[in-house]
């Protein structure tokens, strides 16, 4: 309704040439693709009344709308007016974002100023939490096409605020994740493939993701996730020196251990990468055709790890000291992905609280 009032508008203070604008002077007409549309039907009014009325039959009066039924046959819905509206809804949510930073801010300055530990430390854990759930909707929107299992999960899940684990990818994936071993490690002399661990390899995999300045190029540098996770490192930087903020970036693959037990494999050139036919195993006509029937989803390749116990047991995540990363160890192939911790990861609270202020 809005957009027709204001092209009316538009077209009557510009004492605009009305039989030019077909959407303005006829009741029906033709567009350039031979499309039967629907007009306001100045002309008719104007022989009848000898001024304009707008059509009586074209809108619902009590919502102040064009009708629902004929929506698809008007153009006014389809003008330069939405990009504008788009526009600012865009500028609105980054005004909101920036709200949401700069209280995020007040409220580390003020933890700071109070030398109040309890309340630092928990701004810091809102710092961690809301780059680890942005990774994982960064994940899910780069790769939502080729996870059949998307919507299935819940808000929370897909909102990124469960991390991820193993039950999370199968019910993304539908299907089994592909898990495998990061290249680039060498096997000690006489120790199968089937019983090494690569004893310590799951810390740089993970610690790679949030990473910068590490001598890495990465086509993935600028992933929404990563760059909020340099504000945040520059936020501690010029309120707390270069050692508190260097800490903090050191910290994040440490301390996402707890939210992330499954992670993409991923490359200086691949942020998720999949596996190609030449890497698949053999090359004979039916392994081909096997690996042709596979799903983009059975080929995206996946890390997981465990936490090794000092008394040779596993132990869930969630009772870890996240500090102690010496004792984490990426999962064999061979192994079975049931004895990874795959339940829910901790619900990453306070990054959903934040983030729901913003929207």
């Amino acid at each position: 309704m809005c957009a027709v009032l204001l092209r009316s508008l538009s077209s009557s203070l510009s004492s605009a040439f009305l039989r030019e604008k077909s959407e303005l002077w006829k009741s029906r007409y033709k567009n350039e693709h031979d499309q039967e549309r629907l007009g306001l039907g100045f002309q008719d009014a104007l022989k009848k009344y000898g001024f304009v009325w707008l059509p009586l039959d074209l809108f619902d009066w009590t919502e102040l709308q064009i009708r629902s039924d004929l929506i698809d046959k008007v153009t006014f819905t389809h003008n330069r007016l939405r990009g504008v509206f788009k526009d600012w809804r865009g500028q609105r949510v980054l005004d909101q974002k920036l709200e949401c930073e700069k209280q995020l801010t007040k409220d580390y300055q003020n933890a700071i100023d109070q030398n109040d530990q309890r309340k630092y430390r928990h701004c810091i854990s809102i710092f961690e939490q809301k780059i680890y759930a942005a990774f994982v909707r960064y994940l899910f929107n780069l790769r939502k096409r080729c996870y059949p299992g998307l919507e299935e999960l819940s808000r929370e899940e897909r909102g990124g605020y469960h991390g991820l684990s193993a039950d999370i990818a199968r019910r993304l994936l539908d299907c089994e994740p592909n898990i495998i071993l990061p290249r680039g490690s060498s096997l000690p002399k006489g120790i199968a493939r089937a019983t090494f661990h690569y004893e310590n390899e799951w810390i740089p995999k993970i610690n790679g993701l949030f990473q910068w300045n590490d001598g890495l190029e990465r086509t993935w540098e600028n992933a929404p996730y990563r760059r909020q996770a340099k504000v945040f490192y520059d936020i501690i930087l010029k309120h707390e020196g270069i050692k508190a903020a260097d800490l903090f970036k050191g910290n994040l693959g440490k301390h996402a251990s707890k939210y992330l037990w499954i992670i993409p494999a991923w490359d200086q050139s691949t942020f998720a990468k999949y596996t190609k036919r030449s890497e698949y195993q053999g090359n004979c006509h039916r392994t081909r055709q096997r690996f042709q029937r596979m799903s983009e989803a059975e080929r995206q390749r996946w890390i997981v790890a465990r936490h090794l116990d000092a008394d040779n047991g596993e132990v869930d995540a969630d009772s870890v000291d996240l500090d102690d990363c010496s004792r984490w160890r990426l999962i064999s192939k061979e192994e079975e992905l049931d004895e990874v911790p795959h339940g829910i990861p901790p619900l990453m609270t306070e990054a959903m609280k934040w983030d729901a202020n913003e929207t």
